[in-house]
Order: C-alpha cells, then sequence, then structure tokens
C-alpha cells in the first residue's frame, strides 16, 4: 500500500541538501565546494522544471483552516483541475506544526488508497508550501450535512461512516496517526 520512496521527496532532499552545502562554511570543506560546484547546473535546471504558483490558475477558495487555505486551482498548462493546500511557512514555524506538513505530503505522495488524494505535486516559495492533490468534487462530509439539514439516512450514515473507517484504516496501514478527523476535513469524491 506504500511506495517506499517519492519522486517529490528526493527531489525536496536533493535540493535542501544543495541549498545547506552552500554554507560558505560547509564550501571550506573540499567534497562539499565539490559538490556545490559539479552539481550546480543540474539543480538549477531541476528548479526550472520544478512546479510553482505561476503554473497554476486559482478558481476558487473551498477552505481555510489554522494552518492552511484550500484552492481549487486549474493547471495553466495541461488544463487539469486540482485542490492546492497553501501553508504559510511562519505559521507553520511559529505553532511548531512543520512536521504536519512533512507527514501529509509523505501520506499523499506514498499512498495507493483509493480513500487518500493523490499528491500530484509539492513544491514552495519563500512564503509559503504547497501541495497540489487530486480535486474532491464532492465537497466535505460538514457541507453534505448542512445540504441534508444533519438529517442523513441510516443508508447514507452506513455508507459514509464505512468509508470513512476505510480511509482512516489506509492511514494507519501506513504508519501514521489522523489527528484532526472532522466533517470539514472528510473531503467527499462525489455525491
Amino acid at each position: 500500500q506504500m511506495s517506499p520512496l517519492s519522486r517529490e521527496g528526493i527531489l525536496d532532499s536533493l535540493l535542501v541538501l544543495f541549498e545547506e552545502c552552500r554554507n560558505p562554511a560547509l564550501m571550506k570543506i573540499k567534497h562539499v565546494g565539490n559538490f556545490v560546484k559539479k552539481y550546480a547546473d543540474t539543480i538549477a535546471e531541476l528548479r526550472e522544471l520544478q512546479p510553482s504558483v505561476k503554473d497554476f490558475e486559482v478558481k476558487s477558495v473551498v477552505g481555510c483552516g489554522h494552518f492552511a487555505d484550500v484552492k481549487v486551482v486549474r493547471e495553466k498548462v495541461t488544463g487539469d483541475v486540482y485542490a492546492m493546500k497553501v501553508m504559510s511557512k511562519e505559521s507553520l514555524l511559529a505553532q511548531e506544526h512543520v512536521s504536519f506538513f512533512e507527514e501529509e505530503r509523505s501520506i499523499l505522495s506514498q499512498s495507493t488508497s483509493p480513500w487518500i488524494p493523490q499528491l500530484q505535486y509539492a513544491f514552495q516559495d519563500k512564503k509559503n508550501l504547497y501541495l497540489v492533490m487530486e480535486y474532491q468534487p464532492g465537497g466535505d462530509l460538514l457541507s453534505l450535512l448542512n445540504r441534508y439539514e444533519d438529517q442523513l439516512d441510516e443508508s447514507m450514515v452506513q455508507f459514509y461512516l464505512a468509508e470513512l473507517v476505510l480511509a482512516i484504516h489506509s492511514v494507519h496501514q501506513m504508519g501514521y496517526v489522523h489527528r484532526d478527523i472532522k466533517p470539514e476535513n472528510v473531503l467527499i469524491d462525489r455525491t
């Protein structure tokens, strides 16, 4: 159910390693300096190929939370529609929640579960971290409850509860625990 490595994780690690190695004190170490010189052009090419926020057009904002905003975006080149989670680095660092981003990125990129949206892109700029994933056009469970005035019939409750149990189980199978289960965090692919 889980692939051992993700492309995004490897590229992010390489870029972070390269930036760390550019530290003037580290550059004095022969092998570190050689590494930076040897791979500077390759890293520059990788940065050019990496997606950025400019590659997407915002269609709407679908959620705002403590640590992130979620937007529906369209990729300009392909026209594909995704959900983009935008997390402020400053907020994450102030709240000491950087690990939340790392865990979420790992889950989204490594999971093959049909109950977890697939990560398409992960990138960052100076201010924000971005996760671009499958868009779930059905909204969330809170919106569904509101539509039915908080009165779902028994068969609907059984269906959504079973789906939720399967989703949580797939996260647990990966070795993670979901710490924020609530109706607005339960996405629905379609209604």
